[in-house]
């Protein structure tokens, strides 16, 4: 199924998480520093779930809407739940949990470069978020060139 087929309608917290658990296995391999990151973001985040809401639940959904309609319909409609002034929290979220493990590899990057389009997060304010977390996470890893 293509992401065209359905619109896809999302709550806040469920876009939110959404951003997270695609940002966090983005290169393809889910490593035990960004998992663990994840829980601890999803665990602390309170803004994002408020009361009754369960992660495990929201996280399986959020599995299941990327695997059926692909990742950049998925941002598309994470973007229109996400309230703007939340657009740059979310992006250092994703982006914490991208670099969980000290390193930007090019899918990364790219994902990072495409979830920055989409939250309409200006390029300056980026690179410092990206900067800070790479020294934040350095102590996991050694970033690439």
């Amino acid at each position: 199924m293509s992401g065209h087929d359905v619109p896809l309608t999302l709550s806040r917290s469920e876009a939110v998480v959404t951003i997270l658990v695609g940002c966090t296995a983005v290169d393809g391999v889910l490593r035990a520093e960004e998992a663990g990151r994840l829980n601890d973001v999803l665990s602390s985040t309170r803004w994002v779930f408020g009361t009754g809401v369960e992660a495990a639940g929201v996280t399986k959904r959020a599995l299941r809407l990327i695997t059926e309609h692909g990742l950049p319909a998925v941002l598309r409609a994470c973007v229109k739940a996400i309230p703007s002034d939340l657009h740059a929290t979310t992006f250092a979220l994703a982006t914490d949990l991208i670099l969980a493990d000290g390193r930007l590899g090019d899918r990364e990057n790219a994902f990072i470069d495409r979830l920055q389009s989409t939250l309409q997060i200006d390029g300056d304010l980026a690179r410092k978020i990206v900067d800070v977390l790479l020294i934040k996470n350095r102590a996991s890893g050694r970033p690439d060139p």
